[in-house]
């Protein structure tokens, strides 16, 4: 007979939730890696500042391991995204400032 809690169950406590932190910082680096491709450093420096930040969500135990891959894919989506509407809007002629 199992003693304890049975495997891949989870407590009150232990619900899975989007890693907002994680997704924000990988949106951030995807548009400084892409507005500074020219400089191969930049890349490095904002995707593996995004990685500790996703690391150190795990590390604190505030998120499981699913929750930071699908909030670093999100940030990276919507990174793409902000950086595809600035060119579309470049190349348009019109006036995009941040």
């Amino acid at each position: 007979m199992w003693k304890g809690r049975a495997p891949f169950t989870m407590t009150e406590n232990q619900v899975c939730k989007l890693a907002g932190h994680t997704s924000t910082a990988f949106a951030v680096a995807t548009v400084f890696a892409k507005m500074y491709a020219d400089k191969p450093v930049i890349p490095i420096l904002a995707y593996t500042t995004a990685s500790m930040v996703g690391l150190s969500r795990l590390t604190e135990h505030t998120h499981w391991a699913s929750d930071i891959f699908v909030g670093a894919a999100l940030g990276y989506l919507c990174g793409n995204q902000v950086m595809d509407y600035t060119n579309n809007n470049l190349m348009l002629g019109l006036n995009c400032k941040f």
